[in-house]
């Protein structure tokens, strides 16, 4: 709609509606009007209350027209039946609220009618401009994800909130009465747009669940996000925290069209599935069939693998058909370092078919596969049951870098690296099975096939140069003292970056950064995918820390993990969290409490449920129970003494949000450990 009219210039004190026109009345009667309104500068959703004292000695008066005109156009209008003469009439004329209107003059036009149809007119010039509320509410419409939330004015006509949300957070704007003829608005969505009054709430929706903003602006009306992810226009579905996931029928060569996945350009595309075009489309390499797709929007890749025809993860068949799975150690995608598949068999990687009965893993060396060992073998479900073993199974074996366990020295079906092989950073590797004359005549080869592209991006810790085979993620050993300055360069956007609490104190959106821990010998990683910094204690020659060289302790278990409650450590000595030595033999975790679903980084710990020890070195050495420590301070009030693993007491009052910090302290000596919880809140 164009709102044709004069801009306002200075609105001033309250004004009297002024008569514009009043001509002669020549047919029968003489109604006339007296406008007693007085008004201030009306607002885009009032309601003007306006009173007219309407009469006509000679004849019986009818109605009173009142018309808003936007330019030529009439906005609203109202009809009033006007029976006694001089008689004073009061109504509301609602001033409608459209979006991308200026602020400005409207028209108001009167009219008073008797029976005999003879009229009076007069017009006024209305200033009217934009409510300036110090708040909007957003009232969420979903059943399961209920409440209010307050949005806060961040400029002139832009109001958001930030809170952990749902993937889609349905719900409707509210804007409360503004100024004394004001109304309270709800904006809804109707037509693919917000529009007031609309009786279908507004459908947000991020790339993820979690912590994010919803905005809107009361000039234009856009509001965000509006981010649906989608293949060829079929919607994922999210499923829990950052995962999200698709079902499709594909053919071999298809090209699909990936939709609403922020940063794309960022995503690691699995070579075993997947080409990247030069428009951002991808070409599906397997053979046809129906897959899962899985959007992993913390990890930034998708993770594939085939459907039966009841929707399930496929299994293999003795002919070969069907699907191959690899379970096991030093491998992983999109990263063999942060995403190890190890045997934990809802992590397994489902291999390619490129041809009938013919399967393919495709890894870089350093990157999707560790260089210096492997101890994965293949399966053919996503589980425990049917696996390939050596000569049971295979009949041919052809590779001079990976062999097959079998009664050789080597778990039986288990992959290898031959003696004197270690394989090569950014290398590409293939390992191949050939099921076309079934699971017993199978034959496998493994191959070095180039080289992988790589420029690399250098990134900076106090002026050396960090390692990295990816872009991705950045390490560097060093010597760091208590309190010293950290300085990162070569990283953008390093003000979004977690810190650990236990290693860094940070001011300034990062600006400033300094050491925590005593001054020790440190491994520093830098991940830029899940955008976090962690540092580990090292032994003098470089190898994991130890208590009884290095001073370090380690925790395992369920319900910790780094930066967030995606990545739980679990039991994995591989993953185990180095604490930090924060005084003299008193080591520290602290951590949020947040979900195990849709945690934010710095979620270190779960409110609701932890399983966890603390261990001498990175193995199932010297352990500290939790009923071999003496509990301090509140610590009973939160985790039982009595069990070994330290877990929740019943009807503890950890929260969600709640500051936890964990210490295990041996300045009693190593053997007489001391263990505390607090919980700020």
């Amino acid at each position: 709609m164009t709102f044709k009219y004069l801009p306002i210039i200075s609105l001033g004190a309250a004004m009297v509606l002024a008569s514009c026109s009043d001509d002669d009345i020549k047919a029968p009667g003489n109604p006339i009007m007296d406008v007693k309104t007085t008004l201030s500068s009306a607002c885009f959703g009032d309601s003007l209350r306006i009173t007219i004292n309407a009469s006509d000695a000679e004849v019986p008066l009818s109605t009173i027209h009142a018309d808003l005109y936007f330019g030529e156009e009439i906005v609203s209008s109202e009809v009033v039946r006007t029976k006694v003469s001089g008689q004073d009439y009061e109504f509301a004329l609602y001033v409608p609220y459209y979006a991308n209107i200026p602020d400005g003059r409207a028209t108001l036009r009167l009219q008073l009618q008797n029976i005999n149809f003879t009229i009076t007119e007069q017009e006024y010039l209305v200033p009217i401009s934009h409510p300036d509320y110090d708040y909007l509410a957003f009232v969420s419409a979903d059943s399961d994800n209920p409440g209010e939330y307050t949005m806060q004015r961040k400029q002139q006509y832009v109001y958001e909130f930030t809170d952990k949300l749902p993937q889609k957070m349905k719900g409707y704007i509210v804007a409360p009465a503004y100024g004394e003829n004001g109304n309270e608005l709800t904006f809804g969505y109707q037509s693919n747009s917000i529009i007031v009054g609309a009786e279908n709430p507004i459908p947000f929706s991020n790339s993820k669940a979690g912590r994010y903003t919803i905005s809107f602006n009361t000039f234009s009306f856009v509001g965000s996000p509006f981010v649906t992810l989608s293949f060829d226009g079929e919607e994922f579905v999210a499923t829990e925290g950052d995962l999200a996931q698709l079902d499709l029928t594909l053919s071999q060569g298809e090209i699909i069209t990936p939709a609403g996945f922020p940063n794309f350009s960022d995503w690691w595309i699995d070579p075993d599935y997947f080409t990247l075009n030069d428009d951002e489309t991808l070409t599906f390499l397997p053979v046809g069939g129906k897959y899962r797709i899985i959007a992993d929007q913390s990890k930034l890749y998708f993770r594939v693998y085939a459907l039966n025809s009841t929707g399930e993860a496929a299994t293999l068949a003795d002919d070969g058909s069907g699907a191959l799975w690899v379970i096991g150690e030093n491998v992983g995608k999109p990263s063999s370092s942060t995403n190890a598949v190890g045997w934990t068999t809802e992590n397994a990687l489902c291999m390619a078919q490129v041809s009938d009965k013919v399967y393919q893993l495709t890894v870089t060396g350093g990157k999707t596969i560790d260089c210096d060992q492997i101890n994965f073998k293949f399966f053919g479900q996503m589980g425990w049951g049917v696996e390939l073993k050596g000569s049971e199974n295979f009949t041919e074996i052809n590779s001079s870098i990976v062999g097959v366990g079998d009664g050789n020295g080597h778990d039986d079906g288990n992959l290898y690296l031959l003696d004197g092989v270690t394989l090569s950073a950014n290398t590409i590797y293939r390992f191949v099975v050939d099921l076309t004359g079934g699971i017993n005549a199978a034959k496998f080869s493994a191959y070095a096939d180039g080289e992988e592209q790589f420029t690399e991006k250098r990134a900076y810790l106090n002026g050396q140069k960090m390692t990295t085979y990816d872009n991705a993620l950045y390490t560097i050993s060093t010597n760091l003292s208590q309190g010293e300055a950290i300085e990162l360069t070569g990283i953008s956007d390093l003000s979004e970056y977690f810190f650990d609490y236990d290693y860094f104190v940070c001011a300034d959106d990062n600006d400033t950064v300094t050491f925590r821990p005593l001054d020790g010998y440190y491994r520093i990683t830098l991940n830029v995918t899940q955008k976090a910094v962690s540092v580990a204690r090292l032994n003098p020659d470089g190898s994991d820390a130890d208590y009884a060289t290095s001073h370090a302790i380690y925790m395992l278990g369920w319900g910790v993990g780094f930066p967030n409650q995606s990545y739980q450590n679990g039991w994995s000595t591989d993953t185990a969290l180095c604490l930090a030595e924060v005084e003299p033999n008193v080591f520290q975790y602290s951590d949020y409490a947040g979900p195990e679903s849709g945690s934010n980084n710095g979620d270190k710990l779960r409110y609701d449920y932890v399983q966890f020890k603390f261990y001498q070195d990175k193995s199932w050495g010297h352990e500290y129970a939790a009923n071999a420590c003496e509990f301090i301070g509140d610590a009973a009030n939160y985790i039982n003494p009595d069990n070994g693993d330290f877990t929740y007491v019943d009807g503890h009052d950890v929260q969600e949000g709640d500051f936890i910090t964990i210490r295990l302290d041996l300045t009693a000596g190593e053997d007489s450990p001391k263990f505390s919880f607090s919980v700020t809140r």
